[in-house]
């Protein structure tokens, strides 16, 4: 790689921390989507309790996708304008979890009739803990290959009426409206998800990645739109237009 090749790296990855920080920041004073926040107060008994972490614990976990986008609705809703595929309605929420230990947590959660867990999940569904262990047993070609589907989704144990799901292995080929196979590695998107709100999701750059394809001269112009913003005073009516040219560079079709 040639020296110039590095430095500007250097400067997309400064560019991509910029556009975080403009995101976490109280410029807009957004809620998040209501969807999305249902979704994520069911996945603290059926993900986070179930694989025995917190969701403030980084590095455990990340949630995949282009959920954290509904964190962000003005900027949604300039993709979408440019991009359909940037889908205005949240479907439901992928959380990836790589490591042994939480999956084997999951599974004592599960066939221990006596844990705390599956009294919570009783005292949730209805159903006996004997019926719910029977249940997760069932499923065994499923989280024996780091897949846990607790909800209504495909292949699910229906424990809860909404499509929630966690894998060991983050397939963006699995996923509707992915473009593009060749993503940075889980390793790095892991290392390098982003806490907004108290739950870890993907960092800006890789959802961008996932859902259009980056490639060198977008980021170019993404970051000379960047520059632009950061001269100025940084106001909501200012960083809509920022939104707004991120969103055509980032609906082009190639």
């Amino acid at each position: 790689m040639k020296l110039f090749e590095v430095y500007e790296d250097m400067m997309f990855a400064e560019t991509w921390s910029k556009l975080e920080e403009i995101l976490k920041s109280g410029l807009f004073q957004e809620e998040g989507d209501s969807k999305l926040n249902e979704l994520l107060n069911i996945a603290n008994l059926f993900i986070f309790e179930a694989f025995g972490m917190s969701p403030k614990q980084k590095g455990k976990y990340f949630i995949s996708g282009s959920a954290r986008l509904f964190k962000h609705p003005m900027l949604l809703n300039v993709l979408h304008e440019f991009d359909p595929s940037f889908e205005l309605v949240i479907g439901d929420l992928d959380v990836v979890v790589p490591g042994k230990k939480e999956w084997n947590t999951l599974k004592q959660n599960y066939i221990n009739t006596d844990s705390e867990f599956l009294k919570k999940v009783s005292q949730k569904t209805g159903k006996k803990p004997e019926e719910i262990k029977n249940i997760f047993l069932k499923q065994e070609s499923n989280w024996s290959k780091g897949i846990y589907r607790p909800g209504n989704g495909e292949g699910g144990m229906g424990l809860v009426d909404t499509d929630i799901e966690a894998f060991t292995t983050w397939d963006p080929s699995r996923a509707k409206g992915a473009k593009d196979m060749s993503v940075r590695g889980q390793g790095e998107i892991l290392k390098d998800s982003v806490n907004i709100g108290g739950y870890y999701y993907m960092n800006i750059y890789d959802v961008f990645d996932y859902k259009s394809k980056l490639n060198r001269e977008k980021e170019r112009q993404i970051v000379k739109f960047l520059q632009q913003y950061l001269s100025g005073d940084e106001t909501p009516q200012r960083a809509e237009e920022l939104f707004r040219q991120i969103g055509k560079v980032v609906g082009k079709k190639e």
